[in-house]
């Protein structure tokens, strides 16, 4: 799934597991402007079509006027 957001940081604390592609969500806050779109196990897998690797990736296009995420809808198990 792809979701486009605006300018600033993404409200979502992240974790980078080796054997998962992007950045898998451990938590998302009252502040992520799309956080009816997200829930915690879904993986960040791109920003603006570049895909997600390491922290830093996260801030590219971050003061763009809109940003384009692809989210991955994996889940946790439950624990």
């Amino acid at each position: 799934m792809y979701t486009k957001v605006g300018p600033g940081k993404l409200g979502l604390t992240v974790q980078f597991i080796q054997s998962k592609v992007g950045a898998v969500i451990t938590g998302v806050r009252d502040t992520c402007p799309f956080k009816d779109e997200v829930k915690v196990g879904y993986r960040l897998v791109s920003m603006d079509r570049i895909r997600v690797s390491k922290l830093a990736d996260l801030s590219i296009g971050q003061d763009k006027p809109v940003r384009t995420i692809g989210i991955v809808r994996d889940q946790l198990p439950e624990q």
